[in-house]
């Protein structure tokens, strides 16, 4: 710590922080440690002020030890193809491109919790094409309407995804989590008339870990949620259900 004139020109609080970095360098002495406390027992401020720093110290000390990124992109893709789910003919889509923002943290919070999240906004546009959809009629008839590919979302791209998934240790080599998925609406034909719905599931797990094996029971879609995964046209025959409730263990 500065010298003792110095000190005393000090408030209490300023002397106590001036302590705290002291105790901080990793050079405190015996001798240090002796000073610190005489002079927390001198007098009931310099206590006070004392208290006051240290718990703004724990506090510090208990913020989370993470780790964040932050990314942004932009993707363009030429010349793509999509096969026709009807006819079975490769259709020319032409130029897409793919403007997003991806958030990711990580962070091993106090009493053994432990984080993991992510956020992803994608803008995926077809940007370039003389291609129509043929898939839908025209509302009230039964000939097939002309859509263009252009300025549509591309198919199956949600504009907005995010995870959340946590971790507690338990003790004894007992670990248990949980997390949430959640997948906002994506259109299943390039024209964009056929929305799949977004959706949210929930996942948990229970491992037990020795020296010498570990085991694990993962249970998905803990709230048998029904969802779509992908979809192709206009048929709901071509939609693909998610995977309802099921357990696994390894």
């Amino acid at each position: 710590m500065e010298s003792t004139a110095d000190a005393e020109s000090l408030d209490p609080h300023q002397q106590a922080l001036a302590w705290l970095v002291t105790m901080w360098s990793g050079e405190a002495s015996a001798n240090d440690h002796q000073a610190l406390t005489a002079w927390r027992n001198a007098s009931e401020a310099h206590e006070h002020a004392w208290q006051a720093v240290s718990t703004m110290d724990q506090r510090l000390r208990d913020v989370p030890a993470g780790t964040a990124t932050v990314s942004l992109y932009r993707l363009e893709r030429d010349n793509i193809k999509v096969t026709d789910p009807l006819t079975n003919r490769v259709v020319p889509v032409g130029k897409q491109r793919s403007d997003g923002l991806e958030l990711t943290f990580n962070a091993d919070l106090s009493q053994g919790w432990k984080m993991m999240a992510g956020y992803a906004y994608t803008d995926a546009t077809i940007i370039e094409s003389v291609a129509v959809d043929r898939s839908v009629n025209v509302p009230g008839g039964t000939v097939a309407s002309s859509i263009p590919f252009l300025g549509k979302r591309a198919t199956l791209t949600a504009r907005n995804t995010g995870n959340v998934w946590m971790t507690k240790e338990l003790g004894y080599g007992i670990k248990a989590g949980g997390g949430v998925n959640a997948v906002g609406s994506r259109y299943a034909n390039p024209g964009n008339t056929v929305q799949l719905a977004g959706y949210v599931t929930a996942d948990a797990m229970l491992a037990y870990e020795a020296r010498h094996y570990e085991v694990q029971l993962n249970i998905n879609n803990l709230g048998d949620t029904r969802y779509v995964v992908s979809g192709h046209g206009t048929s709901p025959n071509l939609s693909l259900p998610g995977a309802p409730r099921r357990a696994a263990s390894r």
